[in-house]
């Protein structure tokens, strides 16, 4: 089916070609799946220690210190804060721009009602950790109270579930056919599939990769099939489909001298099936397969498809710093348990105090003979270990394109490298924000695939701006607009339009830009506060300001009806502009040194956070340090204290044995 199918004879033979299509696809797509599945675990946690070696260590701890989260949310922020803007353009002499800013007003309503900016958060972060995520476009009655359809963007929390045929195009948007599957139990499929008479005949010829105890897979199936598409060309250029027209439009125009061409195109069709049938077929109103791929990274190697994400580097560093960390937690926590050793008698009569000794917290420890046990002290955290866990993080965060502890140089050129820096850890892990991107560029053109042919009729529909404000307009049909009384006319069945994303700071930011760049220019050229004024207003959100823009952009309506006036009641009028006006660009610019000053301030503020926390985080390391040195001196000389007592107690020892030697060797002399 890849590239296209021509239509099948019948359902049955639609039906085969769809089983193999589906085994194919998944074949293709199971280590991807597999890896993702593992990668999705492993940044959660619960996967991080393989479970050969935490049966090998029963008993024994398997501490998890997750430090991913950490830097997927730092990607994940970034999407928040530089959110894709879906931005339409007109691309053809038959477009009109006025129709391009409403359809770009239409999808950002879409988007609202859709909590697309979620969407696009978790697909996103899906994507970012396993290399996949999906968005599903799709229209349905969401309204009770509407007669009209209205088109959503739907959130795959699965996206595993979906698995496309081949493609090439870096976003899969070039894919004939997607699978999208999920098990229903039987009573689940006879609600909305019809009742079966006899279960166990159904599924007797059914595939066992369709049954899973007692669900039955359902698949959504997504093809697209060849057909002619005819063309009719006006004789001033117009392009239409003659699919779309009334007979009697296309005979009219054909008596004008109108001409008709057929070319190749395709038709989307969407199937429900089981294992064993097709529960339904439908042709879908677009020319796009609604579903959208979230790709992370991918490779080609030897015409396999290789995709993952920012994880799986990760995932060797992070399980040696869990395995550093458990060890040196392990040695610290055995340090004050370590066993005695001493001559057996030593323990007779004691054995009840020795036996808690480990565990309780005796005056003394009473023992027999002239030998006291000593602890047998077990090695602590060495240097090599903890420089080993450092070498661990180092590692870790160089698997995610941020800069480690050992290229961060001088501490006191922090401050001034930190921006730079930063700049270079965005750089790393910028493919996943522009992948993102494109993603949201391609639902973008499913919309605006689906809307000329799901908003149909003369309907009213609510549009969105940039600036968030939001407004209700008439399609395919002329209307007078009551807040201007303008005649407007939005034609959906003419001209072709096309999408871009920006990714970039939010309107609001935005807007305070451009609030400071007209005081600027009007506090150059003053004539030009005519024009700006009531604008820079529009721009401000003080209470009263877009009250004011309204009356200033009235005052200028009025003066260019009025016309010419008398010369000395037009310099008047001049002088209290000025005056009016000097007066509007002093308070804005104003707001403007305030909202600089309070930015300035919150960057001041923000830097030496920074400062003080890369000096007290290198303080404590630097402690640290110092404090695992001072432990091991105090073991060592304590290991040398023991060894002086045992030193002592054997000189005495020998001591005594040389006085028994030469009590016993007297008498043997003096026989002689």
């Amino acid at each position: 089916m890849d590239g296209g199918v021509d239509k099948p004879d019948d359902g049955e033979t639609r039906h085969e070609e769809a089983l193999e299509s589906y085994r194919r696809a998944h074949e293709r797509e199971q280590d991807n799946h597999a890896h993702q599945r593992d990668a999705l675990r492993f940044a959660e946690g619960s996967g991080q220690w393989p479970d050969d070696i935490k049966r090998a260590r029963a008993g024994r701890p398997c501490l998890t210190f997750n430090r991913i989260p950490a830097a997927v949310n730092n990607v994940i922020n970034k999407f928040r804060k530089d959110a894709p803007q879906i931005k339409v353009r007109a691309v053809d002499n038959n477009s009109d721009p006025a129709t391009a800013e409403m359809l770009g007003g239409l999808i950002r309503n879409i988007e609202d009602q859709s909590q697309a900016s979620q969407i696009y958060e978790t697909q996103g972060k899906l994507m970012t950790i396993g290399g996949w995520g999906v968005i599903r476009v799709d229209y349905d009655y969401f309204d009770s109270h509407s007669f009209d359809p209205e088109l959503r963007i739907i959130n795959e929390p699965e996206p595993l579930n979906w698995v496309p045929g081949e493609y090439s195009a870096p976003d899969a948007s070039d894919a004939c056919e997607w699978f999208g599957d999920r098990l229903v139990d039987k009573d689940e499929y006879e609600e909305k599939y019809g009742e079966v008479e006899n279960w166990d005949a159904y599924l007797k010829d059914m595939p066992d990769d369709w049954l899973s105890d007692d669900k039955v897979r359902i698949c959504e199936h997504w093809y697209k099939e060849k057909y002619k598409r005819q063309l009719l060309k006006t004789p001033n250029g117009e392009v239409y489909d003659v699919a779309k027209l009334p007979e009697q439009l296309v005979t009219q125009h054909l008596a004008q001298g109108a001409q008709i061409k057929e070319v190749p195109a395709y038709r989307v069709n969407r199937a429900i099936m089981d294992g064993c049938r097709d529960l339904s077929v439908e042709v879908w109103p677009g020319e796009l397969i609604p579903i959208v791929a979230v790709i992370g990274n991918e490779l080609r190697v030897d015409g396999k498809t290789i995709r993952y994400g920012m994880v799986k580097d990760a995932m060797d560093p992070q399980r040696q710093y869990n395995f550093a960390r458990t060890s040196q937690t392990e040695k610290i926590s055995l340090g004050p348990k370590a066993p005695y050793i001493g001559p057996a008698k030593a323990f007779e009569g004691y054995e009840d105090v020795w036996g808690t000794a480990n565990t309780g917290n005796h005056a003394y420890l009473p023992f027999n003979g002239d030998i006291p046990p000593a602890r047998n002290v077990v090695d602590t955290v060495t240097q090599g270990e903890i420089e080993a866990a450092r070498m661990a993080v180092d590692d870790l965060t160089a698997s995610f394109g941020a800069p480690t502890n050992g290229d961060l140089g001088d501490p006191r050129d922090a401050v001034e490298t930190v921006l730079l820096r930063k700049k270079d850890e965005e750089t790393a892990t910028f493919q996943y924000a522009d992948n993102l991107a494109r993603a949201v560029a391609a639902v973008g053109r499913v919309l605006l695939d689906l809307i000329p042919n799901v908003y149909t009729n003369d309907r009213w529909v609510r549009i969105k701006g940039q600036d968030g404000a939001t407004n209700v307009v008439q399609l395919n049909t002329q209307y007078i607009d009551p807040q201007t009384g303008e005649q407007k006319f939005y034609d959906l069945s003419r001209g072709k339009y096309d999408v871009t994303v920006s990714v970039g700071e939010s309107y609001t930011t935005m807007r305070e830009e451009g609030a400071n760049a007209m005081v600027q220019v009007m506090g150059a050229y003053p004539d030009a506060s005519k024009v700006l004024a009531p604008r820079l207003f529009k721009l401000l959100d003080f209470p009263g300001a877009q009250e004011i823009a309204a009356e200033l952009m009235k005052m200028t309506q009025q003066q260019q009806q009025q016309g010419p006036q008398d010369p000395a009641a037009a310099a008047m009028q001049v002088e209290a502009a000025k005056t009016q006006s000097q007066m509007q660009i002093n308070q804005a610019k104003a707001q403007a040194d305030m909202m600089a000053m309070q930015s300035k301030d919150q960057l001041e503020r923000q830097r030496a956070q920074f400062d003080a926390s890369l000096k007290i985080e290198q303080m404590q390391k630097a402690a640290d340090i110092e404090v695992a040195k001072a432990e091991r001196l105090l073991q060592i000389e304590a290991v040398k204290k023991d060894q002086t007592n045992e030193i002592k107690a054997l000189e005495e020892q020998v001591k005594h044995l040389a006085g028994i030697v030469q009590q016993l060797t007297q008498p043997a002399t003096a026989v002689q």
